[in-house]
This record gives C-alpha cells, sequence and structure tokens, in this order.
C-alpha cells in the first residue's frame, strides 16, 4: 500500500461513527443521517406540523401550542390535544433506535409521550416505560429514576440490535439498561402506519399526558448522550467546606428559604457580634420559615459532617437536615437530619450524617428549621465530607462579595444600574484586591466589563465599592465577578439580574389580556406591596386573587371584611385591577360549619348558605 493509501485508511479509522457521539442537550435537536423524523412543534398552531427530516406532516387540528424548550412546544391537557403524524415508513430500523423528546409536566409524570402502535412507545408512570416491539411482541422496560415535575426534562429510549440491550435516560444521564426478556432474533417490529405524539392510538383516556412536548425525535440508533447536569469527574474533597457562603460575608447569596417568600424579609444579614468574621444570618421573626443552601455535591456513601453556630434569643430544638436536590417537583427528596438544643449564647453543634450509597443525586443542600416559637442567629455552617467538626472555610470563602442588587434583582432600561458591592477580607493575611465585572446576556454573550482597584484589606476587614452594570437592553443578566490579587484568582461568583422597560400606567387596564395568578393571603403587606409594584412595571394589569369563603365570614352571618379590602388596596395601589375568585380556600383559611376542612376546595354542606355568601360579597365590591 502506497503512504496516499495509508493515510486515507487512517483517516477512515480514526473518524468515529456519528451515532456515536454524544447528542449536546443543550440546544435544539438537529437532523442527520439517523433522523427518521424529527419535530421542533413551533409550528403546532398551523394545520399541519412539519418534519424537519422532510416526511410527512402531522395534522394538528386540536392541538395547542405553546411555549416550549426551545421556541414553540404542543399542550396537551390530560384529555386531547395530540399530533398524528400518517404514512410513517413500512420498514423498520435495522440496528437500532432512539425515541426521544422533551416534557414538562404540570401536575403528575404521567400519560404516553409517543406512540407507534406495535413498533415503539413511551409511557410515563412516575418513570419512564420503554416499550419496544421486537421479534413480534411488545418487550417493555421500566425505569427506575422519578420523571420530573414543573420543568423541562429530556427523556430518550433506546434499543440496540447488537447488544439486545434498551436504555433508558432522564436528562442525558442513564437511568436503565438492560436486555428485555424473550429476543431471539431481535428484529424491530415496523409498526402501524400512524405515529402519534401525545397519547397512544387505541385508548386516548388517561393516556394524554398534562404536560408540554417539544423537540421529538426519532433515529435509526441507539444515541448515546451528554447529561443535562454533569457530573464532574473529580472527587468530592474532603475536610472542606462545601457550602456556598457560609459565613454570610457575601450577604444572602447562596441561600433562601425553604418555601414560598421572600427570603430578605423573613431572615437578615447583621453586622457585629458574628461568631465568625463580620456578618451573621438572623431570623426576622420568631420560627421564621426554614432557610436552605444553594445545592453542592456530595459524596455517596460517605459520612458528612454537618456544624453551625447558633444562638437564639431563647433556649429552642433546631434541625439541621441534608436534603437531595435535583430531583424535580413531586418526586421524592431524601434526607437525612440531625436535631439540636441551642440557648442565648452562640455554640457550636455538629453531626455526622450518612450519605446512603443509593442517594439519587450527585448534589444536596443544607436546610436549616427552628421547632419552636424562637428567633434564631446562625454562622458559620460547614458540610465537609468527612469528620472535621470544627469551622473551615476555603480560599474562595475567606473573601465575601456582598453585591446590593435593588429589590427583584431589577433595573429599568436606561436608567442607571449602580451596585454598591463590600468586599471582606476574613483571612488572616492583609490582601491587595481587584475586583472585576463581565456582564452576559441570556444566550452568553459578553455585553459589558469593567475593572476596579479595591487596594489594601486589612485581614477581618472590609472596604465598598461601586460598581456600574449593564441597562441598554431588556432581558436577564448574568454578572460575573472574578476577585484577584497580585494576578491570581482568589474568588468567582455570579449574580443574576433583569432590566425591564417600566410599563405601569402604559395603555388601558380593559384592554390588557396580561394578568397574574397570585397567592396575596399568604404575603405581609410590605412583601406584598412590593411585589404587587414590580409586577405592575412590568406591565401586569390583572390580578387574580383567592378569596376564600372563610376568610370573610367568620361565622354565619357575620363578615370581617379586612383581609379582602386589604388585597384590593394594594393592587389597586399598585394601579391594577384585580380579578378575585371566590371559593372554599386551604383548610387553615376556612371554617367546618361550612363544609369539610380536609383539604382544598371541599364542597359547602348547604348550598343556599353558599350562596348568600356570594351575594353578600358581589354586593359589597360591586363597582369596585
Amino acid at each position: 500500500m502506497n503512504v496516499l493509501g495509508m493515510t486515507l485508511l487512517a483517516i477512515v479509522i480514526c473518524v468515529p461513527r456519528l451515532a456515536e457521539a454524544q447528542v449536546d442537550l443543550s440546544r435544539p435537536l438537529t437532523v442527520d443521517d439517523h433522523t427518521i423524523c424529527l419535530f421542533h412543534l413551533d409550528d403546532v398552531s398551523d394545520p399541519q406540523v412539519q418534519d424537519a427530516a422532510g416526511g410527512s406532516p402531522g395534522s394538528a387540528e386540536d392541538a395547542v401550542p405553546s411555549l416550549g424548550r426551545f421556541g414553540g412546544a404542543l399542550s396537551c391537557n390530560g384529555i386531547g390535544g395530540w399530533i398524528d403524524v400518517p404514512d410513517r415508513p413500512a420498514t423498520a430500523p435495522e440496528d437500532g433506535i432512539t425515541v426521544e423528546c422533551w416534557v414538562k409536566f404540570r401536575e403528575k409524570a404521567g400519560g404516553d409521550i409517543i406512540c407507534r402502535n406495535q413498533s415503539y412507545m413511551m409511557r410515563i408512570s412516575g418513570s419512564v416505560q420503554a416499550y419496544f416491539s421486537i421479534d413480534g411482541s411488545w418487550r417493555p422496560v421500566a425505569g427506575v429514576a422519578a420523571v420530573p415535575v414543573g420543568r423541562w426534562t429530556h427523556l430518550a429510549m433506546t434499543y440496540d440490535r447488537l447488544s439486545r440491550e434498551v436504555r433508558i435516560y432522564v436528562d442525558g444521564k442513564l437511568d436503565m439498561a438492560r436486555m428485555p426478556e424473550g429476543i431471539t432474533e431481535g428484529k424491530l417490529d415496523p409498526g402501524a402506519s400512524v405515529l402519534r405524539i401525545g397519547s397512544n392510538t387505541w385508548s386516548a383516556t388517561g393516556a394524554v399526558p398534562n404536560a408540554k412536548l417539544d423537540e421529538v425525535r426519532v433515529s435509526s440508533t441507539a444515541r448515546s448522550y451528554r447529561p443535562v447536569r454533569p457530573v464532574s469527574a473529580e472527587p468530592v474533597p474532603e475536610d472542606t467546606n462545601l457550602v456556598i457562603n457560609p459565613s454570610f460575608e457575601s450577604g444572602m447569596h447562596g441561600w433562601r428559604i425553604s418555601s414560598e417568600g421572600n427570603t430578605r424579609r423573613l431572615w437578615q444579614i447583621e453586622s457585629g457580634d458574628a461568631a465568625h468574621g463580620r456578618a451573621l444570618l438572623r431570623a426576622g421573626s420568631p420560627g421564621a420559615r426554614g432557610i436552605i443552601s444553594y445545592p453542592f455535591r456530595i459524596a455517596r456513601g460517605k459520612a458528612h459532617t454537618v456544624s453551625a453556630a447558633m444562638r437564639a434569643d431563647r433556649p429552642c430544638q433546631v434541625q439541621i437536615r441534608l436534603r437531595c436536590t435535583g430531583m424535580g417537583r413531586g418526586a421524592p427528596q431524601p434526607g437525612v437530619s440531625h436535631s439540636f438544643d441551642v440557648t442565648r449564647g452562640w455554640q457550636r453543634v455538629s453531626a455526622g450524617l450518612s450519605i446512603p450509597a443509593g442517594w439519587p443525586t450527585d448534589t444536596a443542600h443544607v436546610e436549616i428549621s427552628v421547632r419552636d416559637e424562637a428567633r434564631l442567629d446562625m454562622d458559620a455552617v460547614s458540610v465537609v465530607a468527612g469528620d472535621q467538626a470544627e469551622y473551615t472555610q476555603t480560599e474562595a470563602q475567606s473573601v465575601g462579595l456582598a453585591a446590593a442588587l435593588p429589590p427583584h434583582r431589577t433595573y429599568m432600561l436606561n436608567e442607571g444600574a449602580p451596585l454598591p458591592v463590600e468586599v471582606t477580607n476574613t483571612g488572616e493575611q492583609d490582601r491587595d484586591l481587584a475586583l472585576e465585572c463581565v456582564v452576559t446576556d441570556w444566550r452568553g454573550r459578553q455585553v459589558h466589563h469593567r475593572q476596579l482597584s479595591l487596594g489594601r484589606v486589612a485581614a477581618g476587614q472590609a472596604t465598598d465599592a461601586q460598581m456600574e452594570l449593564f441597562d441598554q437592553q431588556v432581558g436577564w443578566f448574568v454578572a460575573h465577578f472574578t476577585v484577584r490579587e497580585d494576578g491570581q484568582v482568589i474568588k468567582q461568583t455570579d449574580r443574576a439580574f433583569n432590566v425591564i422597560e417600566p410599563m405601569k400606567g402604559v395603555g388601558g387596564v380593559l384592554d390588557s389580556h396580561l394578568g397574574m395568578n397570585t397567592h396575596m393571603e399568604r404575603e405581609p403587606t410590605e412583601h406584598l406591596n412590593d411585589n404587587l409594584n414590580i409586577l405592575s412595571l412590568c406591565g401586569v394589569k390583572w390580578i387574580r386573587g383567592w378569596w376564600g369563603w372563610g376568610m370573610a365570614e367568620k361565622e354565619p352571618g357575620r363578615f370581617d371584611w379586612a383581609e379582602y379590602d386589604r388585597q384590593l388596596d394594594a393592587v389597586h395601589r399598585a394601579g391594577m385591577e384585580i380579578m378575585p375568585i371566590l371559593l372554599r380556600y386551604y383548610p387553615p383559611y376556612e371554617h367546618d360549619w361550612a363544609g369539610k376542612t380536609d383539604r382544598i376546595q371541599q364542597p359547602p354542606y348547604d348550598l343556599g348558605q353558599w350562596g348568600s355568601f356570594v351575594q353578600t360579597t358581589a354586593g359589597r365590591y360591586r363597582g369596585r
């Protein structure tokens, strides 16, 4: 063989099969040599939904369009709204197959997502159930990972004829790999001529998902995936604090409350008598709702030591829990916990919590809650993979960066975007520091850059600086901060913010279709005013309020309109109008004399009594 022939052979050998390349899930799916069909579902509102691979279009007469993971999407309501694609090829792929899509379930993960009868079907019943018809019969394989609810999730199922293996992927991560029973030749069956997206083709009752679907692709190969949330190959370091902002020198960054509400109003950063450094976290009121950290990587199968400095205004019990993250709403959230007795003086509490080897994700967060009506102070939180109980911090954690973003992290278009910053040095050495800020837009493109010399910051001291962010374009952005010493990076941290064009008072209320569903009864007035004001600035004109019967009629015939009036006045102060709904609300707001109170929206015992309430309420608020 001559040199040219050897070179060509080397090239052929080195080029991998396209099917073996991992699919990048950070962008819309594409057509390649293995694509049988691909529906981006950006055109659901049209009579025909186009196949990007050039095959027969789908019929979408009853389908509802919606916003998708990328562009548009198909919205199924649990009853109807599927798409039928006729004239599918009468032959089946020889080597393998992949069926994949993006899906966002609303309430529970269930239904048939993609179905070609007697060929393939993706069924969701909490987890993915992969159905392939092989050698003349369905060969089901069940996944184990809970499919998340309330967020976009990529689901894929593959069959490879060579290995006879079915694989299931959730967000690009392998969930199940198993050879189905009963396979002989391993040949895929071609199936019926119609492909249905959003149900099966023989009994739609109970099979239509209550979900949005996007990027549906069928391929003639068993694809593999790059996980949406890739796990670092680096091991979790032992005896190193895993918590972001453990001593609160970066303000509230890295922490939020464990349920609805404004974290900054329920917990505050205080300066002064801290257990470590200059800052501490203080509950805004006794028994404040639990607070959780941002997720961090954990070491499966190892003991982790959780510790914190705490004190309270009276003796109380505090629970610290490590809870699984990344499972999605509606999925189980495993956790391990320990409770401590806390007194008035600063004390360090610690416990060893073992992470099981079967922990379902690679991440966790720490959750801290007070079991009694006490006001808690907290500082120097530490989670380490190991038995290090004393407080520890990394070099990056020894530099705090508290960015005083405006309420709701929102600036007005072209009105200036000042950002006061406090940089703290909690280490043992003086530092000569410089601060850099790079702002990127939602696509990751740089739109702004600033550098600032901070000078010498003594150990245990702080310095103030003023940065200017980007406000020349509407959208959401990320400010990437880098702190350097002698040119070397010491700390990197990000802050997201928004820029909006103020729309308060622009346009008429009665001509607007833009509204927002709210639960105003859960919000203190000051917090409610803030939230309604920002909604008004964003152009919202209508507020939907939940007016529970028990909020107003405390006893039969005795009304207290304080809560209804509070909500109505707050909405009007913000320049919007209210659209209340009257109902029997959550149990804490309702009364036993009116009906059962074991769950929301129980019917009333007496429809006449209910009608009297509705008539009285409508009469009082007529014209308002």
